[in-house]
């Protein structure tokens, strides 16, 4: 669940003006700006197919409503499992996350097929099976929304101490040269090791 701060600023059919305040999956929460009054709650609204549906008196009745549905989506046993938080790393794990500090990363090139080239150096003492890189547009896209993905870098090959150009085809066509940067990710840790591909036993 994401709530949006500040909001974005929306417009449906060229017409109604709307604020983007959350979502829960591929649920969205609205504000109708013609409905905002200072002082008092305003309806949120979701996008479906048959236009705006009211779905709650106030933000935070929304925000009861799409938590329910997500404790709801989980056996108890799953439930468990969040509650008592993720494993700590192993000492493997951990080994890779301080080697994965000392891989340097450069863009060289990334041209209009969508293909990029980057040079990594392995300033560690170990060999990863790959590195995880963000990746995300400059600026909001047509639908109005900054998206942020990433791509895994097959760096298998660079023993420590080398460097090398690995190319890597970005498939996804709203990243474009113009409009995309790549970026550090952020240290792992293990609630969102997951996202991580150094992780992954090849």
């Amino acid at each position: 669940m994401y709530v949006l701060n500040p909001p974005q600023e929306k417009t449906l059919n060229n017409r109604d003006k709307l604020f983007l305040v959350g979502y829960v999956d591929d649920s969205k929460a609205y504000f109708i700006c013609s409905q905002l009054i200072p002082g008092t709650e305003s309806p949120i609204y979701e996008l479906t197919e048959d236009g705006l549906e009211k779905i709650a008196d106030s933000f935070e009745e929304w925000f009861i409503i799409r938590c329910t549905d997500v404790r709801e989506s989980y056996d108890e046993k799953e439930w468990k499992e969040i509650l008592n938080g993720p494993k700590p790393f192993t000492y493997e794990e951990q080994s890779i996350v301080e080697a994965r500090r000392k891989f340097q990363w450069q863009v060289v090139e990334f041209d209009k097929n969508r293909n990029v080239k980057i040079l990594v150096t392995n300033n560690s003492n170990l060999v990863l099976p790959y590195l995880t890189i963000g990746m995300r547009t400059k600026n909001p896209t047509q639908d109005g929304q900054v998206w942020e993905s990433g791509i895994y870098l097959k760096v298998s090959n660079i023993q420590p101490g080398k460097e090398c150009i690995i190319e890597h085809q970005i498939h996804q066509p709203v990243f474009i040269p113009d409009n995309t940067e790549f970026f550090q990710l952020a240290v792992p840790v293990p609630e969102e090791r997951y996202k991580y591909w150094e992780f992954l036993k090849e």
